[in-house]
């Protein structure tokens, strides 16, 4: 079976106005840009996008924005669909079928910790639920639950499993993954920083938590790696570093959120219970971007 997803997969954070509202123009624009930056796909409402702090109802509308605004560009929506309770999962599943969305992001339910036999129902619930392919996002740190070999044989032998995106914290265990399920299993990274040592062993593609605040740049240092054009690689990593140092200078979304602002892209703040960077981490990141001089480089290449 052909793998479904790859390439530059840009993950969005979801905008607040002053009022904590979604603010769905200017998702409009991040999105937009982001398309125009080279993603070869989007992944919406995920834990970057702070699918916790958003209802129902907000989730379902930002799936019909994001096919509204990719639709005519062709580039695939995948739908974050993780969720504490089972049934708001399939509905969510539901409503990103209902919006076109061409795929789903989902982990197991977080906080609960099913065993093996739990994750798999769950799973199973779910393939039955929907038609869309499933990306399986193994993410034990919010989770709780590894998806070792033994629970993965099991899942892929479900059709709709597709993906599975996957953190680079064991290098072994990702060159086992695309050895053992790479041909009908898109693997997936999920740190920018690793693109190098993920893509040597296999690796699918990339889902970029800095695509939207880095846009070409992010674009350019990938098709690098892929063509291995050691200059072009040589001049970016720097920065593709200091960008992912700034994302670990708090918690991912307020820390994006404000690596973004830093280079000229508002974001609006987190959603609470997470709450914006401290001036002290913000002038961090400041410091880190200066230092490899980022933002001039970013526009040279946009």
């Amino acid at each position: 079976m052909p793998q479904l997803w790859s390439g530059l997969l840009s993950v969005s954070v979801t905008p607040f106005d002053a009022d904590g509202a979604v603010d769905f123009e200017r998702f409009s624009a991040l999105l937009d840009a982001g398309v125009a930056g080279g993603a070869d796909g989007v992944i919406v409402t995920d834990a970057v996008g702070e699918f916790h702090s958003l209802s129902r109802t907000e989730r379902r509308a930002l799936y019909a924005r994001t096919v509204a605004d990719c639709r005519l560009r062709r580039v695939p929506v995948i739908a974050g669909i993780s969720d504490l309770r089972v049934s708001d999962v399939l509905g969510l599943c539901a409503a990103a079928e209902q919006a076109g969305c061409d795929g789903a992001l989902v982990m197991p339910p977080p906080v609960a910790l099913p065993d093996a036999r739990e994750v798999m129902a769950f799973f199973q619930q779910v393939a039955e639920a929907t038609d869309l392919p499933l990306m399986l996002d193994h993410a034990p740190a919010r989770s709780g639950v590894t998806l070792d070999l033994h629970r993965l044989d099991a899942l892929v032998a479900l059709p709709s499993v597709r993906a599975i995106r996957e953190p680079l914290g064991d290098p072994a265990r990702l060159a086992t993954l695309t050895r053992r399920y790479g041909d009908r299993l898109a693997v997936i990274l999920a740190d920018d920083t690793g693109l190098r040592a993920g893509l040597s062993v296999g690796a699918s593609g990339l889902a970029s938590d800095i695509h939207q605040a880095a846009g070409r740049l992010i674009r350019t240092y990938y098709d690098a790696v892929v063509t291995r054009a050691a200059d072009v690689i040589a001049r970016l990593e720097p920065v593709v570093t200091a960008l992912g140092q700034c994302c670990a200078a708090g918690s991912r979304p307020a820390a994006i959120k404000a690596t973004m602002r830093a280079l000229g892209l508002e974001a609006g703040a987190p959603r609470p219970p997470l709450l914006p960077l401290t001036e002290t981490a913000a002038a961090r990141i400041a410091a880190l971007l200066d230092t490899v001089s980022a933002g001039p480089i970013i526009r040279t290449l946009d």
